[in-house]
């Protein structure tokens, strides 16, 4: 019963005239004191409900001497909120061009387990219109393959970069080379990342104890992520390309330019 009065306050209703206008749709045709007497509304107040429903055209009179009173349907109630709703919808939307509005902050949301992640990723996925680049492992990437090829027939553009055997129904796949990555995954988990039209973008991290992510659309955030996949792909491309000479100058999965960078107090790990 709370929750139907709370919908009846919704629609312009105080909890007087909803109960009293309830009353009357279970029992027309009676007079004020009789609403007030059924519904437990003080006779002080009951009255003052009934004038404000006659007001509004919700309640009609019937007869003098005493007054008696009927609700109108609750059906035709309902569909003048709506008209109502839909008119004053329709009005602010044509009349927002006449005022300035400040621009929007876009906070970074968190999104903890897995359901989480892979629910807002998939409707980033789903939601794509002009770009889509994605990157991450095969083992994360088949929970999209079904989704994939919606944007791909909409003519979204796709970049994948995949970690593993994982090749994905559409967009250009780059593979980066698995074995410089082990150490860093086992350590942290394994990432994954969506970048949606350039104006969205979420990382998340996946591991058997801990599964938690952030997407947002603040600009510093997608611009991070943005270069963040621009610069996994150049890796991919130079190592899978240059990989002998890398391993012969910087040691093998780049481990003399890990200890350099590790000497000089930086966590090499993701």
């Amino acid at each position: 019963m709370n929750d139907l009065m709370s919908s009846f306050k919704e629609l312009g209703f105080n909890s007087y005239e909803a109960t009293a206008y309830l009353t009357l749709l279970q029992n027309p045709n009676i007079t004020a004191y009789e609403i007030g007497k059924i519904s437990g509304i003080p006779q002080s107040k009951v009255y003052q409900a009934v004038q404000s429903l006659v007001s509004q055209g919700i309640i009609n009179v019937v007869g003098e001497k005493p007054a008696k009173y009927v609700p109108l349907p609750l059906e035709e109630i309902l569909a003048r909120s709506r008209q109502k709703v839909e008119e004053a919808c329709t009005y602010i939307e044509k009349s927002s061009h006449r005022f300035n509005r400040a621009r929007a902050i876009d906070f970074l949301w968190h999104l903890e387990g897995a359901p989480e992640v892979w629910g807002k990723a998939k409707e980033m996925v789903q939601n794509a219109e002009k770009t889509l680049q994605i990157e991450g492992w095969g083992s994360e990437l088949e929970k999209l393959e079904e989704i994939i090829p919606a944007p791909a027939k909409k003519g979204v553009k796709m970049i994948f970069t995949v970690y593993g055997d994982f090749s994905p129904a559409g967009g250009y796949v780059y593979r980066h080379p698995l074995t410089l990555l082990h150490q860093d995954y086992r350590q942290v988990g394994r990432w994954f990342v969506v970048l949606k039209d350039q104006e969205e973008a979420l990382f998340a991290t996946f591991n058997s104890e801990n599964t938690q992510g952030v997407r947002s659309g603040n600009e510093s955030f997608v611009a991070m992520v943005k270069e963040y996949m621009i610069h996994n792909i150049y890796v991919t491309e130079i190592y899978n390309r240059m990989g002998e000479r890398l391993d012969k100058e910087l040691g093998e999965n780049l481990s003399s330019l890990k200890q350099e960078l590790k000497g000089r107090g930086f966590d090499i790990s993701l």
